[in-house]
């Protein structure tokens, strides 16, 4: 059963929306108006970019054009070899 609870976070200049958080159940979702679906449950995070922003993604996420083969790029277009290697090479360093 979806709660009620909607809210919508606006940006600082405008009257526009920049994103709805809604809780469903245990889980919360976020829709962003940047075509992304982010939910969380407490112990999982799923991000979904919406199929009209296919092949415009890259860097961790990977770039969402159903090719599993070049999933595995790193920041400088190189094929990297492992998942573990992608989080290296994305990995932000303080």
């Amino acid at each position: 059963m979806r709660s009620a609870a909607c809210l919508v976070a606006r940006t600082d200049n405008t009257d526009l929306p920049c994103c709805r958080i809604f809780r469903w159940g245990s889980s919360y979702h976020v829709y962003s108006f940047l075509r992304v679906w982010a939910s969380y449950d407490g112990h999982f995070v799923e991000v979904v970019p919406a199929p009209s922003a296919r092949g415009q993604h890259c860097g961790i996420c990977g770039n969402y054009n159903r090719v599993q083969s070049d999933e595995l790029i790193g920041k400088d277009l190189q094929k990297l070899s492992s998942p573990e290697q992608l989080v290296k090479d994305w990995e932000w360093k303080c």
